[in-house]
This record gives structure tokens, C-alpha cells and sequence, in this order.
């Protein structure tokens, strides 16, 4: 009886240890029909990782977002740039930041942004040549470099811009590309630089009246490529009372246009582009109170127009004469004035640097009466101590 129970009772501890395995069997093939993991499953460590790995799509769109730096091909050859970013220009700028000046003659067009970076270079000068337009806010910018600007491409300019680019911190501005502005931009160009600023126009081969009238206004020196010039426009530009007047345009004047330009008040007055002149002109010349007149132009001067010039008390600069005969060279000998520079280098206008212009060779008797007066300035070959050693 006692055997019989204990098989009964151990049969019955197998049964209900197989329907224990078989139910948990069971939950768990339901857990992963349904998705379901366990804890430290292959599945959930696949699952955490994309949650921490980004796509590899999502990596190469920021890949393509990310700012285009310049190659290193165009930081050595910026003169090829014909576009530029802001970061671009910034980076240009620090790699320039060593040289005196930075070139761009390919680039067209920039924006504000760009503009305001590239004027914080630090260099001497900035050459923006080929931009044939800017706008007032490209203006306001530029306006903030302390350099020498370089805008020679512009082609046009209207009076929001001018008055932006009239707050230009340096003292040299190259507009030479503009072959005409009306008086409204006059006004604002001649707000523009103090008494030692250079503003050059020598794209402006003819004016009226009134942008004469508000370019004597300016302050500082200016360069005009007049190719004529009337009665008129003449007695205005002679207002202006300080600073440099340079006519460079002019091939020849006449008697009422040389009077109006000798009452010109300030320090400097070029002429280099007149070739030649009589006596009448050279008489109303002479009696200007300008400190320097530059007639670097003129080839040949007779008797006549020596006379009248060797009256001028100021510095007069004769730059390319090839020739003087000896009745002129006699006339000049009675320069009264403080220096004459004849085919010799000097410190203004285009002669800049150099030793001479022209080469003038005359007689050894024509140097002496030259050499007697020791106001006239000749090249040191043909003066009388370097003659001697020859």
C-alpha cells in the first residue's frame, strides 16, 4: 500500500513539473511572436545603437551644409576668385593679412556681407577693380576700410551709394571708371576725405557747370580727365581753395581758360596733358598764385613763352622738353622763382621717383646758361660738376 502511494505521489510531481515547462515554453515564444525582448538580448543592443548612431544619410547632408573653404590653388592666385562668401572673404583676409595689398580683378559682384568682411583687411590697399556696380549697403561697408580703395570698374553711381561710400575712412579712392556723374553725386563725393585725400575721376572727360561747381567743394586733391574744358567750367573748378587740381585730359588751352585757371587757391595745379602753348597762355599762367604748376606735357618752348614763364614765382616742373635752343635758355635763366625742374624728377605728379623725363641733350653752352641760375633743376648729367668729369 505504501509503494503504491509513493508511485502515485511521485507521478503526480512529474505531471505538474511538465505543465509548469510546457506554460513557460509557451509565454515566451508569445513575447517574440509580439517583439518583445529580454533583458541583454541581441535584439535590444541593435536597438539602442540606432538610437545613438545617426543615419548615414543625415551625416551627408551636414557634410554638404558645411561652408566651402577657398583652395589653396586660389590663395595663392586670388587674382582668379570671381565669387566669394563672407567665410570665404574672412579667410581671404587673414590669409593676406602680411601683405601690403589684396587684388581681386575677377571678382564682379559681391554682397554686404562679403564687403564687410573684406574691409577688415589691414593692408594698404584694396583693389576691387572689375565690380562695375555697387549698392548703398555694399557702400556703407567698403566704406569702413581705412586703405587705399580701388574701385576703378564702377561704371555708375547714384547719390544713396555716393553718400554711403562718402563716409570712407582712408584717404585714396580710384572711381576712374565713371565717365559721367550729375551733381547730386558731385555734392556727396565732395563731402567725402580732408586735405591730403586723393580722389581720382580721370574717367570724366567732360562736365557742366554745376559738377564743377560742387567738386571745388572737396577738400582734398582730385584728378580729372577733362579732354576740354570751357570758361565755365574753368572759373569753378578755380575755386577750390586747397588741396591739388590735376587736368590731366587737357591737350590744349586757350588764353580765357588759362586766366580763370590761374586764380586757382590751391597748392598744385597739373597740366601734364597740354603739349603745347603760346605766349598769351604762358602769361596768364605765370601770374597764378599756385605754389606748383606742373607742365610736365610740353615737348618744346620758344623764346617767347620762356619769357613769359620765367616770370612765375612758384615751382614749375617741365618734365619731357627734348629740346631748347639757346634764345629760350636765356629767358629761362631769369627764373626768379623757387625751383624749376627741367626733365627732372620730382616728388608730385607722375615723375614720382624717378630722375628725369625726356632726354634732352643740348649744346654744352645752352647747359651753362641753364646751370648759372641755380633755382632751374637739371637731370645730374647735365649738371656742371658731373659735365666736368666728362
Amino acid at each position: 500500500m505504501n509503494r503504491i502511494y509513493s508511485v502515485t505521489l511521485a507521478g503526480a510531481f512529474i505531471a505538474i513539473a511538465c505543465v509548469v515547462f510546457f506554460q513557460k515554453l509557451g509565454s515566451e515564444k508569445t513575447a517574440l511572436s509580439n517583439g518583445s525582448s529580454s533583458p541583454g538580448s541581441g535584439y535590444e543592443k541593435n536597438s539602442r545603437l540606432s538610437e545613438i548612431r545617426p543615419a548615414k544619410s543625415s551625416q551627408r547632408i551636414i557634410k554638404r551644409s558645411k561652408p566651402k573653404g577657398l583652395s589653396d590653388y586660389l590663395l595663392k592666385n586670388p587674382s582668379e576668385i570671381n565669387s566669394l562668401t563672407a567665410e570665404q572673404a574672412a579667410e581671404l583676409v587673414v590669409a593676406f593679412a602680411n601683405d601690403r595689398g589684396l587684388k581681386l580683378p575677377g571678382l564682379t559682384s559681391i554682397d554686404k556681407n562679403v564687403a564687410r568682411e573684406l574691409a577688415k583687411y589691414e593692408g594698404i590697399w584694396l583693389q576691387l577693380t572689375s565690380l562695375t556696380s555697387i549698392d548703398k549697403d555694399v557702400a556703407y561697408e567698403l566704406a569702413k576700410y581705412e586703405g587705399r580703395l580701388n574701385l576703378a570698374g564702377l561704371t555708375s553711381i547714384d547719390q544713396d551709394t555716393t553718400r554711403e561710400l562718402a563716409k570712407y575712412e582712408g584717404d585714396w579712392l580710384k572711381l576712374s571708371g565713371l565717365t559721367s556723374i550729375d551733381q547730386d553725386v558731385a555734392y556727396e563725393l565732395a563731402k567725402w576725405g580732408e586735405t591730403g585725400a586723393q580722389l581720382y575721376l580721370e574717367g570724366l572727360t567732360s562736365i557742366d557747370k554745376g559738377v564743377a561747381y560742387e567738386l571745388a567743394k572737396y577738400d582734398g586733391s582730385i584728378v580729372l580727365g577733362l579732354s576740354s574744358i570751357d570758361n565755365d567750367v574753368a572759373e569753378e573748378l578755380a575755386k577750390k581753395d586747397g588741396g591739388q587740381l590735376h587736368l590731366w585730359g587737357l591737350v590744349s588751352i586757350d588764353k580765357d581758360v588759362a586766366q580763370a585757371l590761374s586764380r586757382f587757391g590751391g597748392t598744385y595745379l597739373s597740366l601734364k596733358g597740354v603739349e603745347l602753348i603760346d605766349k598769351d597762355v604762358a602769361r596768364e599762367l605765370s601770374n597764378s598764385d599756385v605754389s606748383w604748376l606742373s607742365l610736365t606735357g610740353l615737348t618744346a618752348i620758344d623764346s617767347d613763352v620762356a619769357q613769359e614763364m620765367a616770370q612765375f614765382r612758384g615751382q614749375l616742373s617741365f618734365s619731357n622738353l627734348s629740346s631748347i635752343d639757346r634764345e629760350a635758355a636765356e629767358k629761362l635763366a631769369n627764373y626768379a622763382g623757387r625751383r624749376m625742374y627741367i626733365n627732372r624728377g620730382t616728388n608730385r605728379g607722375t615723375n614720382r621717383g624717378t630722375n628725369g623725363g625726356a632726354n634732352l641733350d643740348p649744346d654744352p653752352q645752352i647747359l651753362e646758361i641753364l646751370n648759372s641760375n641755380p633755382a632751374i633743376q637739371l637731370p645730374s648729367k647735365y649738371r656742371d660738376d658731373e659735365i666736368a668729369k666728362q
